[in-house]
Protein backbone atom coordinates (compact mmCIF):
# COMPACT_ATOMS: atom_id res chain seq x y z
CA UNK A 1 0.00 0.00 0.00
CA UNK A 2 2.83 2.47 1.19
CA UNK A 3 4.62 1.74 -2.62
CA UNK A 4 1.05 2.60 -4.03
CA UNK A 5 0.85 5.75 -2.17
CA UNK A 6 4.47 6.96 -2.97
CA UNK A 7 3.79 5.84 -6.54
CA UNK A 8 0.49 8.29 -6.44
CA UNK A 9 3.03 11.13 -4.34
CA UNK A 10 5.74 11.15 -7.39
CA UNK A 11 2.40 11.01 -10.15
CA UNK A 12 0.86 14.19 -8.09
CA UNK A 13 4.43 15.82 -8.48
CA UNK A 14 4.04 15.58 -12.27
CA UNK A 15 0.99 16.81 -12.26
CA UNK A 16 -1.58 14.48 -12.64
CA UNK A 17 -4.59 15.46 -10.69
CA UNK A 18 -6.26 11.44 -11.00
CA UNK A 19 -3.65 10.23 -8.34
CA UNK A 20 -4.73 13.14 -6.17
CA UNK A 21 -7.81 11.49 -6.31
CA UNK A 22 -7.35 8.24 -5.87
CA UNK A 23 -4.82 9.06 -2.54
CA UNK A 24 -8.38 10.79 -1.28
CA UNK A 25 -10.58 8.45 -2.15
CA UNK A 26 -8.39 6.36 0.34
CA UNK A 27 -8.03 8.26 3.09
CA UNK A 28 -11.50 10.55 2.61
CA UNK A 29 -13.28 8.20 5.47
CA UNK A 30 -10.56 8.31 8.07
CA UNK A 31 -10.30 12.37 7.77
CA UNK A 32 -13.89 12.99 7.34
CA UNK A 33 -14.13 10.88 11.11
CA UNK A 34 -11.48 12.61 12.57
CA UNK A 35 -13.11 15.91 11.52
CA UNK A 36 -16.28 14.81 12.77
CA UNK A 37 -14.84 13.92 16.18
CA UNK A 38 -13.51 17.20 16.19
CA UNK A 39 -16.41 19.11 15.08
CA UNK A 40 -19.15 17.55 16.55
CA UNK A 41 -20.88 17.70 13.54
CA UNK A 42 -21.08 16.04 9.78
CA UNK A 43 -22.13 19.15 7.99
CA UNK A 44 -18.80 21.26 9.44
CA UNK A 45 -16.92 18.23 8.92
CA UNK A 46 -17.61 18.31 5.29
CA UNK A 47 -16.89 21.35 5.33
CA UNK A 48 -13.53 20.97 7.38
CA UNK A 49 -12.69 17.93 5.13
CA UNK A 50 -13.17 19.67 1.75
CA UNK A 51 -10.92 22.43 2.65
CA UNK A 52 -8.22 19.97 4.07
CA UNK A 53 -8.12 18.64 0.46
CA UNK A 54 -7.84 21.90 -0.92
CA UNK A 55 -5.01 22.58 1.46
CA UNK A 56 -3.50 19.07 1.26
CA UNK A 57 -3.18 19.25 -2.73
CA UNK A 58 -1.42 23.09 -2.73
CA UNK A 59 0.93 21.57 0.19
CA UNK A 60 1.93 18.67 -1.94
CA UNK A 61 4.72 20.21 -3.20
CA UNK A 62 6.61 20.84 -0.26
CA UNK A 63 5.61 17.66 1.42
CA UNK A 64 9.02 16.48 1.95
CA UNK A 65 8.18 12.57 2.78
CA UNK A 66 9.56 13.06 6.15
CA UNK A 67 6.81 12.06 8.64
CA UNK A 68 4.41 9.93 7.41
CA UNK A 69 1.65 10.61 4.56
CA UNK A 70 -1.02 9.82 7.21
CA UNK A 71 0.17 11.96 10.16
CA UNK A 72 0.59 15.02 8.37
CA UNK A 73 -2.81 14.73 6.63
CA UNK A 74 -4.45 14.74 9.58
CA UNK A 75 -2.46 17.76 10.93
CA UNK A 76 -3.71 19.79 8.16
CA UNK A 77 -7.33 18.44 8.72
CA UNK A 78 -6.72 19.40 12.96
CA UNK A 79 -5.55 22.36 12.25
CA UNK A 80 -8.45 23.10 9.71
CA UNK A 81 -10.78 22.05 12.59
CA UNK A 82 -8.98 23.92 14.87
CA UNK A 83 -9.26 26.93 12.89
CA UNK A 84 -12.63 26.24 12.56
CA UNK A 85 -13.91 26.18 16.09
CA UNK A 86 -11.51 29.18 17.26
CA UNK A 87 -12.98 31.69 14.35
CA UNK A 88 -16.66 30.47 15.69
CA UNK A 89 -15.39 30.92 19.22
CA UNK A 90 -18.39 29.02 20.54
CA UNK A 91 -18.65 25.35 20.46
CA UNK A 92 -20.14 23.32 17.49
CA UNK A 93 -23.38 21.85 17.58
CA UNK A 94 -23.18 18.01 18.57
CA UNK A 95 -24.77 15.94 15.61
CA UNK A 96 -25.99 13.16 17.71
CA UNK A 97 -27.12 10.67 14.76
CA UNK A 98 -23.40 10.52 14.51
CA UNK A 99 -22.08 7.16 16.16
CA UNK A 100 -18.95 6.55 18.39
CA UNK A 101 -19.53 2.82 17.87
CA UNK A 102 -16.52 1.02 17.02
CA UNK A 103 -14.52 4.60 17.51
CA UNK A 104 -14.44 4.96 21.56
CA UNK A 105 -13.25 1.79 23.76
CA UNK A 106 -15.37 -1.12 23.49
CA UNK A 107 -15.86 -1.55 27.16
CA UNK A 108 -18.43 1.68 26.29
CA UNK A 109 -19.36 0.75 22.60
CA UNK A 110 -22.79 -0.97 21.59
CA UNK A 111 -23.28 -4.19 21.08
CA UNK A 112 -23.13 -6.06 24.20
CA UNK A 113 -26.09 -8.93 24.01
CA UNK A 114 -28.34 -7.11 27.03
CA UNK A 115 -30.58 -4.21 25.65
CA UNK A 116 -30.21 -2.96 29.14
CA UNK A 117 -26.43 -2.32 28.65
CA UNK A 118 -26.68 -0.98 25.56
CA UNK A 119 -29.16 1.99 26.28
CA UNK A 120 -26.16 2.37 29.01
CA UNK A 121 -23.95 3.10 26.76
CA UNK A 122 -25.64 4.74 24.20
CA UNK A 123 -26.40 7.11 26.49
CA UNK A 124 -22.64 7.46 27.81
CA UNK A 125 -21.44 7.84 24.19
CA UNK A 126 -24.26 10.79 23.99
CA UNK A 127 -22.65 12.62 27.52
CA UNK A 128 -19.34 11.51 25.91
CA UNK A 129 -19.76 13.57 22.90
CA UNK A 130 -20.91 16.26 24.81
CA UNK A 131 -18.28 16.35 26.84
CA UNK A 132 -15.78 16.27 24.74
CA UNK A 133 -17.45 19.37 22.62
CA UNK A 134 -16.67 21.61 26.12
CA UNK A 135 -12.47 20.77 25.57
CA UNK A 136 -10.73 23.45 24.11
CA UNK A 137 -9.66 23.15 20.49
CA UNK A 138 -5.99 21.47 21.11
CA UNK A 139 -7.25 19.29 24.18
CA UNK A 140 -10.36 17.71 22.12
CA UNK A 141 -7.44 17.00 19.36
CA UNK A 142 -5.69 15.28 21.56
CA UNK A 143 -8.22 13.15 23.00
CA UNK A 144 -10.10 12.69 19.63
CA UNK A 145 -6.50 11.29 17.94
CA UNK A 146 -5.57 9.02 21.60
CA UNK A 147 -9.07 7.23 22.28
CA UNK A 148 -10.92 7.92 19.15
CA UNK A 149 -8.18 7.17 16.40
CA UNK A 150 -6.01 5.40 19.03
CA UNK A 151 -2.94 6.90 18.06
CA UNK A 152 0.30 6.90 20.41
CA UNK A 153 1.25 9.86 22.33
CA UNK A 154 4.57 10.58 20.19
CA UNK A 155 2.54 10.43 17.12
CA UNK A 156 -0.28 12.85 18.55
CA UNK A 157 2.77 15.05 18.62
CA UNK A 158 3.79 15.21 15.28
CA UNK A 159 0.19 15.65 14.39
CA UNK A 160 0.17 18.61 16.44
CA UNK A 161 3.82 19.77 16.25
CA UNK A 162 4.17 19.04 19.81
CA UNK A 163 6.33 17.66 22.40
CA UNK A 164 5.79 14.35 23.82
CA UNK A 165 5.69 16.00 27.43
CA UNK A 166 2.88 18.62 26.01
CA UNK A 167 1.20 15.92 24.60
CA UNK A 168 0.80 13.99 27.89
CA UNK A 169 0.06 17.51 29.56
CA UNK A 170 -2.91 18.11 27.69
CA UNK A 171 -4.41 14.66 27.52
CA UNK A 172 -4.11 14.62 31.81
CA UNK A 173 -5.78 17.93 31.55
CA UNK A 174 -8.33 16.98 29.04
CA UNK A 175 -9.49 13.72 31.07
CA UNK A 176 -9.24 15.73 34.06
CA UNK A 177 -11.97 18.01 32.40
CA UNK A 178 -13.83 15.08 30.88
CA UNK A 179 -14.26 13.49 34.40
CA UNK A 180 -15.62 16.68 35.89
CA UNK A 181 -17.94 16.90 32.85
CA UNK A 182 -19.56 13.89 33.03
CA UNK A 183 -20.07 13.61 36.45
CA UNK A 184 -21.91 17.14 36.12
CA UNK A 185 -23.75 15.45 33.30
CA UNK A 186 -24.72 12.73 35.50
CA UNK A 187 -22.17 9.86 35.25
CA UNK A 188 -20.02 8.62 37.99
CA UNK A 189 -17.03 6.72 36.91
CA UNK A 190 -18.71 3.56 38.27
CA UNK A 191 -21.10 3.78 35.76
CA UNK A 192 -19.37 4.12 32.77
CA UNK A 193 -20.55 0.67 30.81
Amino acid sequence: MKDREQEWLDRIGNGDFSAFRLLMERHQAKLYDLAVQMLGNREDAEDAVQESFVKIYQALPRFRRQSGLNTWMYRIVVNTCTDLLRKRKRRLPLDDSYSLEGRVSVRFSPGHEDPEKNAEAEDFARLFRKAVAELSPRERAVVVLRHMEELPLQEIGRVLGLSTGTVKSLHFRAIRKLRMSLRRLGFEESEVP
